[in-house]
This record gives C-alpha cells, structure tokens and sequence, in this order.
C-alpha cells in the first residue's frame, strides 16, 4: 500500500481563503493560518499577505478582488470549468463530477450561506482538496489501511481531472498577472498543486483559457488541417 507522508493540509486552506473573496471571516483564517508550522512561505508573500490583510488596507483588498474576479469575470474566470476550449459544451457534466466526489468524500456546502461560491471556484476546490488530506491523516493515526487507499485514490483522481489541471491557468490570465498580490498568491498557489501532482507521481494535462475569438480560428483550422479536438 502506498501511504502518503507529509500530508499538510494547511497550504491549501490557506491557498483556499487567499483565493476566495476577502471577507472579514476569510481575514480572519488567514491570520491564524499563516501562524501554522506547516505553512512555508517566502518571506516576500508572507510580508505581502500580511500588509494587504491589514485593517487600513482590507477594503482595498475587496476592490481589488472584485475588480478582477467579478467586474473582469469575462476574462480573468476563477472557476474550472471555464477552462479547455470544450469544456462550456459539457460543463454540466463536469460540475456533476466533481459535486460526486464532494459527496464521496462528505463534503458539503451551505446553500444559504452568505457569499456561496459555485462547486467549481478554485477557492472550493481547495478547501475540498484539504479535507482530503485530513481525512488521509486521520486514517493514518487509526491504521486504516483500506481508508487511506480510498481517500489516497481520491486525491490522485480529483487532481488530475480538476484542481491538478487549471489553477496555473488562472495565474496566467491578464487581471492576475497584472496584480502585484494575486500574480504573487496564484503563482504560488500552481506551484503547490504541482508539487501535490509530483508527489503523487501524476501527470496532469494542463487546462488553459481560450476566448471567442481563438476558439473560433482554432475551429477553421481543425476544417481545413483535420479533425478538431475533443
């Protein structure tokens, strides 16, 4: 059985909240995340997190985030599965895939809660990622063996086809890059998912975003030069 040392839940909480919207409660878990020994750093994001978190500067923060992930939705998307050029076709399918492995796993979202994402923002999907690791630890401390095979499985599945696959594409979209914080958060953030993906031993084939227009030239191409991709 291949049991997975060093599971660190804690970067991906953390990656969670600094990815979602910033509200007074996420604030608040970033402060106390960042305290955790599990949670290495580079000084220069730590500094950074911590003066963007600040009182005076929180409200900026806000704008921010809703300048780029609300207000430039259209081209800067935080969620799945408005990545791959096919996926707006079947993305009901896909939504349903991965609310299936929320349910495997216990995972469940409130409904009523204020500020609900949708199933596929990368904020969720790294807050589901980390419950996996929790409960692979849990299972671990009680000699489970056959529990860790399931939940190990599960990670190795839900990275390669869904968070393993798109959070470096978010760093690259225009709104990102051109933030000092988020170009510094998302990078760091595709770096982490990546070196979960290395662990485990995955190779995962990279989403990217394509906008009408590419979508569009690409779909001539495949009539002229052969079939299109699926």
């Amino acid at each position: 059985m291949n049991i997975a040392e060093n599971l660190k839940p804690a970067p991906f909480v953390l990656a969670s909240v600094l990815m979602s919207y910033p509200s007074a409660d996420n604030i608040e878990n970033i402060q106390i995340l960042l305290d955790d020994q599990d949670v290495n750093l580079p000084e220069e994001i730590r500094a950074m997190i911590i003066q963007k978190t600040s009182i005076e500067n929180i409200l900026d923060l806000q704008s921010e985030y809703i300048s780029i992930f609300d207000n430039g939705r259209d081209a800067n998307p935080i969620y799945e599965t408005e990545y791959d050029r096919r996926r707006a076709m079947s993305k009901g399918n896909e939504l349903s895939d991965i609310a299936g492995f929320y349910r495997a796993f216990g995972f469940e979202l409130d409904p009523k809660a204020e500020g609900m994402e949708l199933l596929d923002h990368v904020g969720i999907e790294l807050e589901f990622y980390s419950l996996m690791l929790m409960k692979q630890m849990h299972l671990q401390e009680a000699k489970d063996e056959q529990g860790v095979e399931i939940v190990e499985d599960g990670r190795k599945k839900f990275l390669q086809a869904h968070l393993g696959r798109f959070v470096g594409a978010i760093s690259r979209r225009p709104g990102v890059v051109e933030s000092l914080f988020y170009s510094h958060i998302f990078n760091w953030g595709a770096q982490l998912v990546d070196e979960e993906c290395k662990n485990l031993k995955l190779e995962v084939v990279p989403a990217d975003w394509l906008d009408s227009e590419q979508v569009k030239n690409e779909d001539m191409n495949c009539m002229t030069q052969g079939p299109c991709p699926k």
